[in-house]
C-alpha cells in the first residue's frame, strides 16, 4: 500500500473529507509517529503495534573481504512489534 493508496482508503471512509485533508491527516500521522520515535519515546497504536527506538552497542567487526578490523559505531533503530490482534488477522485462512 502506497501512500495515496492509504489516502484514497481515508477518503472513501470519510466522505466529506476532501483530498488534501486526507493527505494533511496522513502526514500529521507520519510526522507525530517520527517526532515521537525520534525522542525515544516508545509509540503504541492499540491493535496494530508499537515501534520503540533500540540502541545498539558499538563493537569490532571485520572486512570479509579483506579480513581487516573495523570499528562499528553504536548506533539506534526503530524497532516494530506486531499486535496480537494484527497477527491473528494475518494468520487466519482466507
Amino acid at each position: 500500500m502506497k501512500r495515496s493508496d492509504l489516502v484514497r482508503s481515508i477518503q472513501v471512509r470519510f466522505v466529506r473529507m476532501g483530498k488534501q485533508d486526507a493527505e494533511r491527516l496522513v502526514d500529521v500521522f507520519f510526522q507525530t509517529l517520527v517526532d515521537r520515535a525520534s525522542e525515544g519515546a516508545r509509540v503504541e497504536i492499540r491493535r496494530f503495534g508499537t515501534f520503540e527506538n533500540r540502541k545498539r552497542a558499538g563493537k569490532i567487526g571485520y572486512n570479509p573481504y579483506s579480513k581487516e578490523m573495523i570499528a562499528v559505531s553504536a548506533s539506534e533503530r526503530l524497532h516494530f512489534k506486531i499486535s496480537m490482534d494484527l497477527s491473528k488477522a494475518m494468520n487466519q485462512p482466507k
